[in-house]
């Protein structure tokens, strides 16, 4: 596990995190007038839990891999010290929590933490992470959305799942064959993804799943997301417009978002969460065709 004196040298080197990501955030729905301070302390102690574990992973990998003595480099240090100013912002938000601190403090604590949260996922999708980092930050990034979804009514605040923030300007002739080629991409991750959550079901004593459980859900919105896949391939190799294209897309985001959600509540295995980061990744990159710039697209490029 990282200690703290070699997080604190990390730091002390010099390099912070490449130019800190702001966004101007504007909430869309309204906030709590109160805040479920249980609910919200039951929240930071998992994630506070999860990044100690992600931390470590991510220590493990970089040392598997000869890039951790004498110190990271380049990118990995960056996810080091993105992964250190988290950790500090989880102990003030939780400290501040305890405290009792009013409901716009709380608020800006948590959107820091979304912040630096992308920042985060960012640098670990260029750092080439092993399943296991993946699916320990998966874990983290469930805890954040939680942690959001306690400050919004009805979850409608800063989200990674709130994919309709579409903000300009579409493109109007994305690359025909670009878009056949991720829309393959796509499909063969999803038929791939399908039989790795029916064996990690098996293995839990979970098949065929249960009714009306989550793990109920699970499938059923994968098996609606893979007839959607498989629809919008049919048409993007037929060369549909524009404007049918685009609604598919949005709807393919809102239901990647869902199964995303039903990952993380079923404790989905590494091998699960690195088959669902290869299509979330190609849902990001199809998005950034349709979209110029890539910029306010989906909600999972700019995750909060």
């Amino acid at each position: 596990m990282i200690s703290g004196g070699m997080i604190r040298r990390l730091f002390r080197v010099g390099m912070c995190l490449a130019a800190s990501v702001c966004f101007c955030l504007v909430s869309g729905s309204p906030a709590r007038a109160d805040l479920d301070r249980d609910a919200f302390n039951g929240v930071m102690s998992r994630l506070d839990r999860d990044l100690q574990r992600l931390t470590a992973s991510v220590t493990t990998f970089l040392q598997s891999q000869g890039r951790w003595a004498p110190l990271p480099q380049g990118n990995d240090l960056q996810l080091c010290n993105a992964l250190h100013a988290l950790q500090q912002q989880v102990d003030r938000t939780a400290q501040d929590a305890r405290s009792g601190r009013p409901y716009p403090i709380m608020q800006q604590d948590v959107m820091q933490l979304q912040n630096t949260g992308q920042a985060v996922e960012q640098l670990l999708s260029m750092s080439g992470a092993t399943p296991d980092v993946q699916s320990r930050w998966f874990n983290v990034r469930s805890s954040l959305v939680n942690l959001n979804q306690t400050l919004y009514f009805n979850s409608g605040g800063y989200s990674w799942n709130r994919v309709n923030d579409f903000n300009g300007p579409a493109i109007a002739a994305p690359a025909t064959q670009a878009v056949s080629l991720a829309a393959s991409r796509i499909e063969r991750g999803v038929d791939q993804l399908v039989p790795a959550v029916q064996v990690f079901l098996t293995r839990q004593g979970k098949w065929p799943p249960p009714a009306m459980g989550p793990e109920m859900q699970l499938c059923s919105q994968l098996q609606a997301f893979q007839q959607q896949v498989r629809q919008f391939g049919r048409d993007s190799n037929s060369r549909r417009q524009f404007d049918i294209l685009q609604p598919q897309i949005m709807q393919l985001q809102a239901s990647g978002a869902g199964i995303e959600r039903m990952l993380g509540v079923v404790g989905a295995t590494p091998d699960v969460v690195s088959r669902w980061w290869g299509i979330r990744n190609d849902l990001v990159s199809l998005n950034q065709l349709f979209y110029a710039g890539g910029s306010r697209n989906s909600g999972w490029s700019r995750f909060f």
